[in-house]
C-alpha cells in the first residue's frame, strides 16, 4: 500500500471543513486578537464568513489544494490557497463581503472595528503595490490540522506551488502576520522584503516575504 501523501484540488463540498481548519489554525493569531478584531468577544462570527469569502473569491483561479489522510478524501490534513500573478482581487464580489463584514460588526456592537479593518486593508494594498508584488503568486492560506503537523505536509504543498511558479519564472509572496512563522518561510527560500508595524497597532508587525523563482534544470 502506498502511503505517500496525495495533493488534490479542494472541492467545494469540503469548504466547511477548510473553514473550520483555518479558524482553528489562525483564530488566536495576533492579527485578529490585537489588530483587526481587538476586544471582539466572539471572533468566529466574523472569521468563518471571512474564510468562506477567501475561498469563494479564489475558487475561479483553481489554486486551492489539500492533502487528505490516507484513504479518506473527505478529511483535510493540510490546505493551501493561492492566487496567480497579476490577478486583482475581485472588487465587486469583495465589496459584497465588506458590506456583510460591516453588518456583522454592528450586530456584535463593535462598528468601530470596521475602520481598523479598512485601514489595515489599505496598508496591505499599498505595501503590495510599493514592493511590486502583483506579478507574483500570492500565498493566501497555508494550514495544517493539529494532529498532522510535523509530517512535512505544508512543505509538500508549498513545493507544489514552487513548481508552478518556477515553470513560468515568477515569484511567490506572502504577508506573514505572525512572528513565529517567519522561520518556517525563511527556511523554504522566502526573504523578508519589508517588515512594518500596522497603522492601527504599532506593537504588531507584518513581514512582506517573497520567494524568487529558481531556474529549472535543463
Amino acid at each position: 500500500m502506498d502511503d505517500k501523501p496525495v495533493i488534490l484540488p479542494l472541492p467545494s463540498r469540503l469548504y466547511d471543513k477548510a473553514i473550520d481548519l483555518c479558524v482553528r489554525s489562525f483564530g488566536d493569531d495576533s492579527i485578529y486578537t490585537n489588530v483587526l478584531y481587538k476586544d471582539l468577544p466572539d471572533r468566529t462570527v466574523v472569521l468563518k464568513p471571512s474564510y468562506r469569502a477567501y475561498l469563494e473569491h479564489t475558487k475561479p483561479h483553481g489554486l486551492q489544494f489539500y492533502i487528505h489522510p490516507t484513504g479518506n478524501e473527505d478529511e483535510i490534513s493540510c490546505l493551501m490557497v493561492a492566487m496567480p500573478p497579476n490577478i486583482h482581487w475581485p472588487s465587486e464580489e469583495w465589496n459584497k463581503w465588506l458590506e456583510r463584514h460591516k453588518q456583522i460588526l454592528e450586530e456584535q456592537g463593535k462598528p468601530e472595528l470596521q475602520e481598523r479593518y479598512d485601514i489595515t486593508e489599505d496598508f496591505w494594498d499599498d505595501c503590495r503595490e510599493s514592493l511590486f508584488l502583483e506579478d507574483c503568486f500570492y500565498l493566501v492560506l497555508l494550514a495544517t490540522s493539529e494532529d498532522q503537523r510535523g509530517k512535512g505536509l505544508a512543505s509538500l504543498l508549498l513545493q507544489h506551488l514552487f513548481d508552478m511558479a518556477d515553470k513560468i519564472n515568477v515569484g511567490i509572496y506572502i504577508e506573514c502576520t505572525e512572528e513565529r512563522n517567519l522561520e518556517f518561510y525563511l527556511k523554504r527560500g522566502f526573504k523578508v522584503m519589508q517588515k512594518l508595524p500596522y497603522p492601527v497597532a504599532n506593537d504588531e508587525f507584518c513581514s512582506f516575504m517573497k520567494r524568487d523563482p529558481v531556474a529549472l534544470k535543463t
